[in-house]
């Protein structure tokens, strides 16, 4: 495997966990100004959905059993979501084919630790919900 296809691995898997990040943060941010607890349930909603993520991500990290194995690989289809929105973010020259791109597993489970690293700078950096 060469280096510059790693290479874009890592920047496809970067780039869908700051879009993934970005995208919850404003959506925690709205319910949380909706129900009046500001930044502070921001921070808990990340906390949460990104533990949930994490959760998630590190079980569909597991290999398929070979009597499971039915040839259907997913990752070749085309891109859906915030995969489709995350590799518009990224030029043309530099986008990874769909064949050679992350298991949504492996990229889910790369951008829970962003959220959960942004729930912590929230609290820990910026000082949210701290007295």
């Amino acid at each position: 495997m060469n280096s510059r296809r790693r290479g874009l691995q890592a920047l496809d898997t970067l780039i869908y966990a700051v879009v993934m990040t970005a995208v919850l943060f404003v959506v925690s941010t709205v319910v949380s100004l909706l129900f009046g607890r500001g930044f502070v349930g921001t921070k808990h909603l990340l906390f949460f959905v990104g533990f949930a993520m994490f959760g998630y991500g590190a079980f569909s990290l597991q290999p398929v059993k070979p009597w499971k194995d039915d040839d259907g690989d997913t990752r070749r289809d085309t891109p859906k979501g915030l995969q489709r929105l995350a590799e518009r973010a990224i030029p043309q020259t530099y986008r990874v084919s769909s064949r050679d791109r992350l298991s949504t597993g492996a990229k889910l489970f790369v951008a829970s630790l962003f959220v959960l690293g942004t729930s912590a700078a929230m609290e820990f950096v910026f000082g949210v919900g701290s007295v």
